[in-house]
């Protein structure tokens, strides 16, 4: 018995290829590409060629949607290299349109009112539409199944390593919801919504089967205990203010002798935070952000919850993204050493106020002036 194999002799265009991902239309493709020829060139072959490749891009697109079959397929006798470069731009997208439907049911009502991603992106909307329709089916994939979830991006869709994280970021916020729509957060990018979603996914869930990871109700209910220790005692929460007061005391002192020819011995922003009610406040938000973790609402608020009860706050007394590093660090520092507190809880809530001082101190590090995320 003998096989017979069909094949299609085909060169890849890259710079029509992105086009073709942006969603322009094979005339805007020839006007654009036109435009950027040095010698003018005949029109009608011009057309011809682009027609050709747009047409080519149609048949790969059904196999790109499965990335495993491009490797495979025979119709397309391309190089290896080729068909990477051909999966990870098909996957990759621009963050301002998938910042209009974070947090959101990836349903077709939405999928035909991208209008406004279209708008702030300048991109039309078949190239939004692919982006949608890419995030839905990476979704699809992952939801029910169990392992980790980067890695089974990077496995079914064989795309790279980041491109794979930013995936699973935004995947698990469209899982729970997240709301990125409140007007407060408006001036937020996708880069920041991505991070803070990392952060969340990192700090605030449990080792779980499922590959998207499932909130820590556990850790949720250790911020809730800690929350009535800490401000139903006044002591025990003054005694911890002081501390955080002494440590980032002694670190500016630190830093003046390092540094002295640039002190100027006024007050800055973070000792009147430190000398302030404010910082009572800012734990006693912090503390509430955590608890509330098991709330399903107040999980689905828990961008603006941050911004509103901690970033902003911080960003009005002139908080740097360094002054809130040095509180959060202090305070998770200094922990043990609350003798207001007793030694058992001490021991036992230790690790859980930890883990909740870095997570909201990374998402400050990300927020506030000075700062763009550290390392989660």
């Amino acid at each position: 018995m003998w096989s017979t194999y069909v094949t299609m002799e085909f060169t890849l265009d890259k710079s029509i290829w992105h086009l073709w991902l942006m969603g322009l239309s094979v005339e805007q493709a020839v006007h654009y590409v036109r435009q950027k020829m040095p010698t003018p060139t005949d029109s009608v072959l011009l057309k011809s060629f682009v027609l050709s490749q747009y047409r080519n891009y149609e048949l790969l697109e059904h196999h790109l949607h499965r990335p495993k079959h491009l490797m495979s397929q025979l119709l397309f006798p391309l190089p290896k290299e080729t068909k990477q470069f051909l999966i990870e731009s098909y996957y990759s997208f621009d963050g301002r349109v998938l910042r209009e439907v974070l947090g959101k049911k990836l349903s077709s009502r939405i999928r035909k009112e991208l209008d406004e991603a279209r708008e702030k992106s300048g991109i039309p909307v078949a190239g939004c539409k692919r982006m949608f329709d890419n995030f839905k089916r990476i979704s699809k994939r992952v939801e029910d199944l169990d392992g980790d979830i980067v890695k089974i991006i990077q496995a079914d869709f064989l795309l790279p390593a980041q491109l794979a994280s930013q995936y699973a970021h935004i995947v698990f916020i469209n899982f729970y919801r997240l709301d990125t729509s409140k007007k407060r957060l408006a001036s937020l990018q996708f880069a920041d919504f991505e991070f803070i979603g990392s952060v969340i996914m990192q700090h605030f869930t449990t080792t779980a089967t499922s590959a998207i990871p499932e909130i820590d109700v556990a850790f949720a209910q250790d911020c809730h205990n800690l929350k009535t220790l800490l401000l139903n005692h006044r002591d025990i929460i003054d005694e911890l203010r002081t501390s955080i007061v002494a440590t980032v005391s002694e670190s500016r002192r630190t830093s003046i002798t390092t540094n002295a020819s640039s002190f100027s011995g006024a007050t800055t922003p973070l000792d009147k935070l430190c000398n302030s009610t404010q910082l009572r406040t800012i734990f006693k938000n912090v503390l509430a952000i955590g608890s509330g973790l098991s709330s399903g609402k107040e999980l689905r608020d828990i961008f603006s919850t941050v911004v509103e009860k901690v970033s902003d706050p911080l960003a009005a007394m002139g908080c740097t993204a360094a002054d809130a590093t040095a509180v959060f660090e202090a305070a998770a520092a200094k922990f043990p050493e609350v003798n207001s507190l007793n030694a058992n809880y001490r021991r036992r809530y230790l690790s859980s106020f930890s883990r909740l001082m870095k997570a909201v101190g990374l998402c400050c590090q990300r927020l506030l002036p000075g700062g763009s995320g550290g390392k989660i």
